[in-house]
């Protein structure tokens, strides 16, 4: 009887020994499987400049990131800067002269696939000189593309994609031509190859009173064919569907009108469609920021998603935690502190099941984000502007999920 009852307790014993084996073991899959976003912050020791751009750019293809940036410093100087990245988060300035640029763009392109990123660029001059300048890297540095004729453009908006299909990539162009009318072109220029290019003959809409706020190259209806994605000042948010043989067609998508706003275009409830992203300034002081469901044939949804209200900033779609859905990244003006101090925000939104969910992070307050994989880890780390009540710098963020 007593050893009965001793096999018993054996068993026992045994039984919850194996339940608390099986919990250690599932605590310990669930903690391999915890893909929790996390960023390291490194400053890149680079001068935040006004009124510019920052943009990623391998140089010299050795298989790590530099950054170009463009602007004028606190002593209202202009400059355009190329840093090369030596390695343990060191970055020189190079010799390569540029044209110095403000109220300035920057888009990072490998326009002739040889190979080597060229950058295009436009801004005005200390004299107030208009500019828009391709850039070709010859591998011993960089090259003016004098024999393409782009307008001469500020506050420019760039947009590659191949919407002819013919495996080359073309150019979207707009900004403001004319000092003193403040005149803005909106135009398309197809790849010809060879280092040429040439203007399609399609008139955009209201092309030379609105301000373009941001474009993209998107195959919205599914068609594969690239579409083109538009927010423009005061306008609604308009899709011109590519027909073919250079013709699009009008589509306006929501009656917000956001100004000075940003579009981010990604297939967030995961149903194989296009989703959007929009914010931007609907009157002065008023922000917003809408997640819109494609439903099919070019109808959207609103979202119930509470997300961070601002314009003139970044948004970012892109799976951080490698879970295999697409998180978001919000950064922009959200507001003006009198008299005349301007507040920005960043925030970083995980999505768990279709609902994005703010995570509790410090990020820098800023207007400006880049992706690339600076450690070259495999997951991606952002380049970021870092305006404080002390000044502005320029911050590496680093994505801690690998490390």
């Amino acid at each position: 009887m007593i050893i009965e009852r001793s096999l018993k307790k054996i068993r026992k014993f045994s039984k919850i020994l194996i339940i608390l084996l099986i919990l250690i073991y599932i605590k310990i899959d669930l903690v391999a499987m915890d893909n929790s976003i996390e960023f390291a912050r490194l400053p890149a020791n680079i001068p935040y400049l006004h009124y510019g751009d920052i943009q990623w750019i391998d140089y010299d293809n050795d298989g790590d990131l530099d950054i170009i940036t463009s602007g004028q410093d606190s002593n209202q100087v202009k400059m355009t800067k190329l840093f090369i990245n030596n390695g343990n988060t060191n970055f020189s300035e190079s010799e390569i002269k540029f044209t110095d640029l403000y109220l300035s763009t920057i888009s990072v392109i490998d326009f002739n696939q040889d190979g080597y990123m060229d950058f295009i660029i436009s801004g005005s001059t200390a004299k107030n000189e208009y500019k828009t300048i391709l850039y070709k890297n010859t591998v011993s540095g960089f090259e003016e593309c004098t024999q393409i004729l782009f307008d001469n453009v500020k506050e420019a908006v760039f947009a590659w994609g191949d919407y002819d299909n013919d495996n080359d990539l073309d150019l979207f162009i707009s900004g403001e031509i004319e000092y003193d009318r403040r005149e803005k072109i909106t135009k398309v220029y197809k790849n010809l190859g060879n280092s040429m290019f040439s203007e399609i003959n399609f008139i955009f809409p209201n092309s030379n009173i609105s301000k373009i706020s941001t474009a993209d190259w998107v195959d919205i209806n599914g068609d594969n064919k690239l579409d083109l994605i538009i927010t423009r000042f005061s306008r609604p948010l308009t899709i011109y569907i590519n027909k073919g043989n250079d013709k699009f067609t009008k589509h306006p998508i929501t009656d917000y009108n956001c100004s000075y706003g940003d579009v981010e275009v990604f297939d967030f409830d995961l149903d194989n469609d296009l989703d959007i992203v929009l914010n931007g300034e609907v009157t002065w002081g008023k922000y917003v920021t809408k997640l819109l469901l494609n439903e099919g044939n070019l109808m959207f949804q609103e979202s119930n998603n509470e997300l961070l209200k601002c314009s003139q900033g970044s948004t970012l779609a892109l799976d951080f935690d490698n879970d295999n859905d697409l998180d978001l990244l919000i950064c922009g003006r959200t507001g003006v502190r009198l008299p005349a101090t301007l507040i920005y925000e960043t925030k970083l939104y995980e999505n768990k099941n279709c609902e994005l969910i703010e995570l509790d992070l410090e990020l820098p307050n800023t207007n400006l984000s880049r992706l690339g994989d600076f450690d070259n880890d495999g997951d991606m780390d952002i380049l970021m502007g870092n305006i404080t009540d002390k000044g502005r710098e320029i911050l590496i963020l680093i994505n801690l999920l690998k490390e």
